[in-house]
């Protein structure tokens, strides 16, 4: 509802009066619509599949996925987006070479996928969860690569406390057997973990599989004051730390990719 002069200001001479509620109703209505302007933009998820060697467990997948879009460019700025996210996507590049090296395969088949639109709400994690590839049942993990690649720092912290961390981002969340597999293979890795960062497990690629109940951990090096920023840039990143946290992430699809059965999904707490 708006007063005779506001209506008259918007709309004229003839506006409603007082006492035409339905036409008061109707301005009012105008007024207060958003304009909305919708712009389509293309994107793409990229898959690939190493097939794994057992013809009876092939058809099962262990997914490991890293998104490949950043926000762009903004006025003359460039958000590189080295850390968030060519460093998972380097890391998904390293695990495929990996594999397909290794003349030894695993015995489920592995599935690797650069995610579009993660910035723009998960669109292409959604998607792929929403129309897959392959059947969602016949996926058995999933491990997230999102931000390897810094130290993290905050008003509690310095980057230099955290130059060999990672957190762990719900591997307890579905499955014991999963998590402590993850610690195992870590004594030949010698990474230091940190469970801090639950909070941001809506805010990447494993949330949609995580909902679906597949058993998935993200690895994540934490926040930093380049985050979402231009200066966020190949030179800051700590490839030694990558180097580890990739090669865990391979090993770790690697064994559960070759697990006699799927994962216990037995929770080891409550979220």
């Amino acid at each position: 509802w708006v007063s005779r002069k506001v209506a008259a200001a918007v709309f004229g001479e003839g506006a409603p009066g007082d006492g035409d509620a339905t036409r008061s109703a109707t301005v009012a209505t105008r007024i207060v619509r958003p304009v909305k302007q919708v712009t389509r933009t293309p994107t793409s998820n990229v898959i690939a599949r190493i097939e794994g060697a057992d013809p009876r467990l092939r058809d099962e997948h262990v997914v490991i996925g890293a998104h490949l879009d950043h926000v762009g460019k903004k006025d003359d700025d460039i958000f590189n987006g080295a850390d968030d996210n060519a460093s998972g996507s380097a890391g998904i590049l390293a695990i495929a070479r990996a594999f397909v090296s290794n003349p030894v395969r695993p015995r489920r088949s592995i599935l690797l996928i650069l995610y579009g639109a993660e910035e723009k709400g998960l669109k292409g994690s959604q998607f792929f969860v929403e129309r897959q590839t392959v059947p969602l049942a016949r996926i058995v993990a999933k491990i997230n690569l999102d931000m390897i690649g810094r130290d993290e720092e905050g008003k509690d912290e310095t980057a230099g406390e955290n130059r060999n961390t990672v957190h762990l981002v719900g591997s307890r969340r579905h499955s014991h057997q999963l998590h402590e597999l993850i610690l195992e293979l870590n004594r030949s890795v010698g990474l230091e973990f940190e469970y801090d960062q639950e909070r941001v497990y809506r805010y990447s690629d494993q949330y949609h599989f995580g909902e679906a109940g597949i058993p998935f951990v993200f690895f994540f090096t934490g926040f930093h004051r380049d985050y979402h920023k231009p200066t966020d840039t190949v030179e800051k990143l700590n490839f030694q730390k990558m180097t580890r946290i990739v090669r865990l992430a391979y090993l770790v699809a690697h064994s559960v990719a070759d697990l006699d059965g799927r994962l216990k999904r037995r929770r080891l707490e409550r979220f």
